[in-house]
């Protein structure tokens, strides 16, 4: 589990401290933060081309059975599960209003997000929150290399809104393996 973090208010007079927790509590997809900050910060009528990157797919889970209906405390995993369900509903959607707002604004403003590969079951299970073992991140690693391949494949062989990515990738300098 990851700790929790304090940092320093900058702008307090005393030794007032700020604590901070994962990120994706806060913006589990954080591209609605990308574009109100891009339209924020950039001159009026400058191109915006966003580009989102995932960790793994959305949450995919399995039809709730008549039987499973009437859930209790311990098929949610103490509320875990809704927690976990909650904020890939809130990436989904977040996406979902990216798409929406980018297309109502038009004019220079573009979105794209990054295919995910298939997650196999068991993998997930190790994909969790806040999970920093070494078989969760040899996992994140393996899925991030293969997003690489199955979006470059789908941006060199027709799909028009995917070639930007061609010129992302190519602008990123190569990372090396013994950084990971």
């Amino acid at each position: 589990m990851f700790p929790l973090h304090k940092v320093k208010d900058p702008n307090s007079p005393t030794e007032n401290h700020n604590w901070f927790v994962d990120g994706g509590l806060w913006a589990n997809n954080p591209v609605m933060v990308a574009l109100v900050e891009a339209l924020s910060f950039a001159p009026e009528g400058s191109p915006i081309e966003l580009v989102s990157v995932s960790t793994c797919p959305p949450f995919k889970a399995p039809p709730v059975r008549e039987e499973e209906s009437d859930r209790g405390i311990l098929a949610w995993k103490a509320g875990i599960g809704m927690l976990e369900m909650g904020l890939d509903a809130q990436s989904q959607a977040y996406d979902y209003m990216a798409k929406a707002l980018t297309d109502h604004i038009g004019g220079g403003v573009s979105y794209i997000r990054l295919s995910d590969p298939l997650v196999d079951e068991n993998i997930a299970r190790d994909l969790t929150l806040d999970n920093p073992s070494e078989r969760a991140i040899s996992a994140l690693v393996s899925l991030a290399s293969r997003a690489v391949d199955q979006n470059i494949s789908e941006a060199t062989t027709g799909d028009q809104t995917k070639r930007l990515i061609l010129q992302v990738f190519s602008d990123i300098a190569a990372v090396e393996n013994s950084i990971i």
